[in-house]
């Protein structure tokens, strides 16, 4: 008799467990498909999104001047310093940041393409005109402060 009983409550829990198990397979399904939807079809949309958010333009703010005491004596001076600041983009290679950093030379002066190799710190350096490669001494994914030049 209680074969008789146990049969069709195991066959009920047979049932629901078919039923747990077909509702958690039918989820992950939708969630595999939403997910490989959004990474193969708008992938390249989301790269450019996050690519455009992570330049960002900070303003200069103007010069103070300059502070006298009562006497007419100079005591604060005010001056501009320019900093020029490099963080690495995913995929970048040896030859982007020698391409980088020779296009930078033009645009900054009194700079060298060796001196800001090394200051951009990608983990390459000049030795004997040649590109080699070099220990990071920060991460890659850190700003680096290329420090060029103070005006007078």
């Amino acid at each position: 008799m209680d074969n008789g009983e146990e049969n069709p409550r195991a066959k009920q829990i047979l049932k629901r467990f078919n039923v747990l198990f077909l509702f958690v397979f039918v989820f992950f399904a939708c969630l595999i498909l939403r997910l490989s939807y959004v990474q193969v079809v708008q992938g390249e949309e989301y790269v450019t999104t996050a690519n455009s958010k992570s330049e960002k333009s900070v303003p200069i703010p103007a010069l103070r001047g300059k502070i006298y005491d009562k006497n007419g004596n100079l005591i604060v001076h005010s001056r501009a310093s320019f900093t020029a600041v490099f963080q690495e983009k995913d995929g970048m290679k040896k030859d982007d940041f020698v391409n980088l950093a020779t296009k930078l030379t033009k645009i900054l002066s009194g700079t060298t393409k060796e001196d800001l190799l090394k200051k951009m710190d990608t983990g390459f350096e000049f030795k004997n005109g040649k590109v080699v490669k070099t220990v990071r001494h920060t991460s890659k994914f850190l700003k680096k402060d290329l420090r060029l030049y103070t005006t007078k």
